[in-house]
């Protein structure tokens, strides 16, 4: 299994929060869309997780978050 080095990631997001927000929003989507492709790095098939944090390092992900009003 291969390790996401979370220092790159860092490069990519303001924090690890948002690493792990923006990685598991696209790992659902690709989880509903049943996305199956073959890694051919890896030799056999990714998980999600991975693919969405492999995306997010590859840049393949825009992300942005829209401001909200403070409840009073």
């Amino acid at each position: 299994m291969e390790s996401i080095p979370v220092e790159k990631l860092m490069e990519r997001t303001e924090n690890r929060y948002e690493a792990v927000m923006v990685a598991a929003i696209r790992a659902r989507q690709i989880n509903r869309r049943k996305e199956e492709e073959l890694s051919e790095e890896s030799g056999g098939r990714e998980k999600a997780t991975v693919r969405a944090l492999r995306e997010l390092l590859e840049g393949k992900i825009d992300f942005k978050y829209e401001k909200r009003e403070k409840r009073k």
